[in-house]
């Protein structure tokens, strides 16, 4: 069976409303709007067009900030109901796990950004010690993405709302897979296989509210192949509404 994937970053967040609201900023509802244009008009996600469809699972982060997003935009488009939406704790946050600061990942990425002058996400894949922490949470989220898959009609489509540097992570192993033919798979990966300069190919490091999306195909539970890999970009964001950092 063959599956359509979208894996897309969430929301950008107000973050003075705490971690257990996180509640969009005006460039998260933008991003939104923005998303949705291109989820209908790019792939036909809406019942009421000719032609169009729902997607058969929506999938997030427990995160409020991806599962928000998932349940407004599908609200939005008709999809399907909120009770739907199913929260993975396989595609959670870093600071869920709590042995990040002992691992010294924290420390890590926020240490390596600052250096270089990056994204804390890109941090989390251009450190080698966050990398391989990320590549190992990585193992998990793929194992989530196949069962999800699975669960989906033959042809079918899947959405996923989760964090930057997850999903450039995935979206890394899956590029190597598509690569590198059907009878390599996932379990046989290891990290230095995966180059992080790959993703220049497809635009860099997404920003929130982007994704990526691609075509995997799924044989007795096992991802065989992962074909038709592109970005979902947005446009610049206005600057009236631009979230800007204090």
């Amino acid at each position: 069976m063959k599956v359509r994937i979208f894996d897309v970053r969430h929301y950008s967040r107000n973050k003075v409303t705490g971690k257990e609201f996180q509640l969009p900023t005006a460039q998260g509802v933008w991003e939104m709007q923005q998303l949705m244009e291109i989820l209908i008009g790019g792939y036909g996600l809406h019942p009421d067009r000719p032609y169009g469809s729902t997607p058969d699972c929506i999938a997030t982060s427990p995160q409020p900030r991806a599962w928000l997003m998932a349940e407004l935009i599908a609200n939005a488009l008709g999809w399907i109901n909120r009770h739907l939406v199913e929260r993975y704790d396989e595609f959670n946050d870093i600071s869920s796990d709590p042995a990040i600061k002992e691992l010294g990942i924290v420390d890590a990425y926020k240490a390596y950004a600052q250096q270089h002058g990056v994204s804390a996400e890109a941090a989390l894949l251009l450190d080698p010690t966050c990398r391989q922490y990320m590549w190992e949470r990585s193992d998990d989220g793929l194992i989530a993405l196949t069962e999800i898959a699975s669960q989906c009609e033959d042809d079918g489509t899947a959405v996923i709302f989760s964090h930057g540097g997850q999903v450039e992570m995935r979206f890394l192993r899956l590029l190597h897979l598509s690569r590198s033919g059907i009878d390599f798979g996932i379990e046989e990966q290891h990290p230095d296989m995966i180059n992080v300069d790959d993703l220049n190919e497809f635009g860099g490091m997404l920003q929130t509210g982007e994704g990526f999306s691609y075509t995997l195909e799924i044989k007795e539970g096992r991802i065989v192949d992962v074909s038709n890999l592109s970005t979902i970009r947005l446009p610049t964001v206005p600057a009236e509404i631009a979230d800007h950092d204090d």
